[in-house]
């Protein structure tokens, strides 16, 4: 298992991203976004998405992350819209 945080760190300097260009894509200012990675600061639905689309995170690296942080309707809603 694996922290939001991590992924959004991970997939983001794999993708050779800044956190300002990562900030422009998923449409937040680039200060949250090092929260999210430093912080584990937890978005709301819409941001997470945002990031999944902007980090192009797979349905299968989706369920690596430990999601006991996460309301459980979020995760319902994302998996839904991956089918």
């Amino acid at each position: 298992m694996v922290d939001f945080n991590e992924i959004v760190r991970r997939r983001r300097k794999k993708l050779g991203l800044t956190m300002a260009k990562l900030a422009m894509l998923a449409d937040v200012d680039r200060t949250y976004i090092s929260k999210i990675e430093n912080e584990g600061r937890i978005p709301s639905l819409k941001i997470v998405i945002e990031l999944l689309i902007a980090l192009d995170v797979t349905k299968q690296e989706f369920e690596k992350i430990d999601l006991r942080k996460y309301p459980r309707k979020m995760i319902r809603t994302f998996l839904k819209e991956e089918e």
